[in-house]
């Protein structure tokens, strides 16, 4: 589990990071942490493999609840926890959100439980879907994948939204698309099916993805694909 912390004191920063990293260990799970002292530094940050944000509130250069807009907008899935040590602040947190909602002077009793849902939700509440390589089959969460790119041979290449290459896996396009066509998935051309929550909008015959692709449609399905689209967007957005 990647994690971010982010707050503007230093000596609860590495305590905070050292509780965590403890209890993860000893329930025997993998994390790697990273801390910063100001908003501005983690909205820098390429965050698109991170899990979860423990962000404190009251900042002085963007505040918690602002940086937690703009990167629920760029990065929707990743969970936010806001920590800090002031309970008005509560209801602003969770109209952008926020997973939970943590007291500093509550961390020894709340924060073991708070870990247990995170990787609850992480890894159990996950919708996914197996890809079939050569010599292993790997289990993907649908909301990680950004589209699939259908190949001449019977292989397609899987693109997603962290750091690593795109990848091969085996199968044919049509068939990535009767299993996901109720997970979000849609088919804009003979060659992309892409998962809709990573396109912003479709435009010019083409769906602008969140990480700046541009992936061309079907022009003369181009009317019934941004229907979709935006009938989808309607109701999940």
């Amino acid at each position: 589990m990647k994690f971010v912390i982010c707050d503007d004191n230093p000596m609860f920063l590495n305590e905070l990071k050292d509780k965590i990293e403890t209890i993860c260990a000893k329930r025997d799970w993998n994390s790697r942490g990273k801390t910063c002292q100001q908003a501005k530094a983690l909205l820098a940050l390429d965050l698109s493999t991170v899990k979860v944000i423990f962000l404190d509130i009251d900042m002085p250069d963007v505040n918690g609840i602002e940086a937690a807009r703009i990167i629920h907008d760029k990065y929707p899935d990743i969970i936010i926890v806001f920590v800090t040590a002031y309970i008005e602040y509560a209801p602003s947190g969770y109209k952008v959100n926020a997973f939970r909602y943590l007291l500093k002077s509550k961390l020894d009793s709340e924060l073991e439980q708070i870990l247990d849902e995170i990787h609850e939700k992480i890894y159990f509440d996950a919708d996914n879907i197996s890809l079939k390589q050569k010599d292993q089959d790997i289990l993907m969460p649908t909301k990680s994948i950004t589209y699939f790119e259908g190949t001449a041979h019977r292989m397609v290449i899987v693109h997603t939204n962290n750091s690593e290459k795109p990848f091969e896996c085996q199968g044919k396009l049509s068939e990535f698309e009767e299993k996901l066509k109720d997970k979000g998935f849609l088919r804009i051309q003979k060659s992309y099916l892409v998962n809709m929550r990573h396109v912003t909008h479709m435009s010019g015959y083409n769906a602008y993805m969140r990480d700046g692709q541009k992936l061309k449609t079907s022009e003369s399905k181009y009317s019934a694909i941004s229907s979709a689209f935006l009938k989808w967007k309607g109701k999940n957005i």
